[in-house]
């Protein structure tokens, strides 16, 4: 799933010197659907990110990032996954796998 970085499209959008029921009338976007996305409470499509990317004049990656979600169920606490993981991880730098914790933990606290 994608989902949008509404702070950084807020920005963008006062950057370019209008508020968000300008922009959205300007660039052919539902006020009310800009601004349920700028509230977090939908996410727009990849397409959509597409047009809202080129409307901001940024690439897709500055406005948006990918949530994988994962049932904690579908991984079995088998020794050989464990052990490929952690072999893969020690091939990261330090950095690198900090990255991968905090993608983790952030998939997990949306499993709840």
């Amino acid at each position: 799933m994608l989902k949008l970085k509404t702070d950084i499209v807020r920005e963008k959008i006062d950057a370019m010197g209008y508020s968000a029921a300008q922009f959205a009338k300007r660039y052919g976007f539902p006020q009310t659907t800009l601004a349920s996305w700028l509230t977090g409470s939908r996410n727009p499509k990849r397409d959509t990110i597409l047009r809202l990317a080129s409307a901001l004049r940024c690439e897709p990656e500055e406005i948006s990032f990918i949530v994988i979600r994962v049932k904690p169920e579908k991984v079995e606490a088998d020794e050989a996954f464990f052990d490929e993981i952690r072999a893969l991880l020690m091939r990261l730098s330090p950095d690198q796998r900090e990255a991968v914790l905090r993608l983790v933990r952030t998939m997990a606290e949306d499993v709840k």
